[in-house]
């Protein structure tokens, strides 16, 4: 089917096809710098920070970083596979699911920047409701 004499104002609110080869209309280089606040939490792989992200004009958001440890950071398998938790939960939105705004590297040691969510660690959480269900003589005390 062949579209013939469309005036030029409608031709253009045409929807295009989804070409993943185009390239991009121009590039923003920009240095993004994290201050680390606190440490949050440390994994056997890791250790996540929160940080605040500093901006241009006094721009701060605040973030969690994510960090792979010291003893894993020259392990070619394990670069790849938080390189691609990264690129895996980059695009998903869900409200079980951090947000995922940056993977960087600085001097040879990969991060995750991500969203930030205020609240208790998971691990305590848990420990108070197993401690809420027990006996009151078996609780452990724990707040």
């Amino acid at each position: 089917m062949a579209i013939k004499n469309l005036p030029t104002d409608l031709i253009s609110t045409l929807p295009l096809p989804n070409i993943k080869s185009m390239g991009a209309l121009f590039t923003i280089h920009s240095d993004v710098r994290y201050e680390i606040v606190r440490k949050i939490y440390e994994g056997g792989m890791g250790i996540v920070y929160e940080a605040e992200q500093h901006g241009t004009r006094n721009f701060i958001k605040r973030v969690a970083i994510k960090v792979i440890r010291q003893n894993y950071a020259t392990q070619k398998q394990f670069i790849d596979n938080f390189i691609g938790e990264a690129k895996l939960v980059a695009d998903l939105i869900h409200t079980n699911i951090v947000q995922t705004y940056h993977l960087g590297e600085a001097k040879g040691v990969f991060f995750i920047a991500m969203e930030f969510i205020r609240g208790e660690l998971f691990d305590r959480v848990a420990l108070n409701v197993a401690d809420a269900h027990r006996p009151p003589r078996c609780r452990t005390g724990r707040t």
